[in-house]
């Protein structure tokens, strides 16, 4: 399968990471840390980017950027190699420093962009690497580097993600202690809600439908959507699926209350599904729940029927021509 095409956008807003190869602990020496946040700090300054937040950790990185001038692929293939390059240098080895490609979420650029930020923030002490009332001390990472003014401040920045905790100005001496309280909230939060890492990071964009589906029309357009496999294709497939179901509706002047409200058989339901079936990859399954036409097999029974009886030249289907 095609490598998943990477989304490149002026002003796109990213949550990256990335692992050591076969689980080295490529940061735990002080060194790999040291040279990490150095060649970060320097492909921020060749590339443009917005530094929100990193974390280094043991054998794995994350960062929080924006990209103004959409060079993603170019400044990551420059940070992996520039530091694997010098760590090799630096301790006399060789060969692959971290485990493949990297992991790149889209972003949201609202109250998204501070739970990305919050996630990395949160990772030190998920990882037992230093405990809530002394975050600080744990230096190779952003919340240390924000409170402390350390070597990466001058790299970093804090009003487009703090603006969302209502703080407009940092002031150190309130705002990090403050943020750190928040952290432990957002922390319960998520063990209440079994909400894990590896949950977190398991999707491709970290933000509303209607983001998703604005990403998914960024695909198409550059033809990408083509390349994208797996659990992230499946939601492509479905945010798709759910806006061409939408604009079906509309021209046929129905709404969710006629969605729930009429029978499971009606006829505008089936033209709908019929259209949908035959000019996309949907699946009664889905169908069948998104349009409250019951099970899979009704779904399947109904469309059939109704293609059988030349339902294509049904007034309801004929009106849905060119919806796309």
């Amino acid at each position: 399968m095609a490598r998943q095409p990477r989304l490149q956008f002026s002003g796109a807003h990213y949550l990256i990471f990335n692992r050591g190869d076969d689980g080295r602990r490529i940061f735990m020496q002080h060194d790999g840390a040291e040279l990490f946040q150095e060649a970060l700090a320097e492909a921020c300054r060749r590339n443009g980017w917005r530094l929100f937040a990193y974390a280094v950790l043991k054998n794995r990185y994350y960062l929080v950027i924006e990209t103004p001038k959409g060079n993603l692929t170019e400044g990551m293939q420059w940070l992996q190699s520039a530091f694997s390059n010098r760590l090799n240098l630096r301790r006399r080895s060789s060969g692959h420093i971290f485990s493949g490609r990297y992991k790149a979420q889209l972003v949201e650029p609202n109250h998204h962009l501070l739970n990305a930020v919050d996630f990395v923030h949160m990772s030190p002490v998920r990882l037992n690497l230093c405990e809530w009332n002394n975050m600080d001390s744990y230096s190779s990472f952003s919340y240390s580097q924000y409170a402390h003014r350390g070597p990466m401040r001058s790299s970093l920045i804090c009003e487009p993600w703090l603006k969302h905790l209502g703080v407009f100005y940092e002031d150190p001496a309130r705002v990090w202690p403050m943020y750190r309280n928040h952290l432990i909230n957002v922390q319960e939060s998520m063990d209440k809600q079994g909400m894990t890492a590896r949950k977190f990071l398991s999707g491709w964009v970290i933000g509303s439908k209607d983001y998703k589906k604005q990403m998914v029309a960024k695909l198409k357009e550059g033809s990408q959507i083509k390349d994208w496999g797996g659990s992230s294709m499946r939601e492509i497939n479905e945010l798709e699926w759910e806006s061409l179901l939408e604009k079906c509706l509309d021209r046929l002047s129905k709404s969710s209350d006629d969605v729930s409200g009429d029978r499971k058989s009606a006829g505008w339901k089936i033209a709908i599904a019929a259209y949908l079936k035959n000019h996309t990859s949907v699946s009664n399954p889905w169908i069948g729940k998104n349009l409250n036409m019951g099970a899979p097999a009704a779904v399947s029974r109904y469309v059939g029927t109704y293609l059988r009886s030349n339902g294509k030249e049904d007034p309801s289907y004929v009106s849905l021509a060119g919806v796309e």
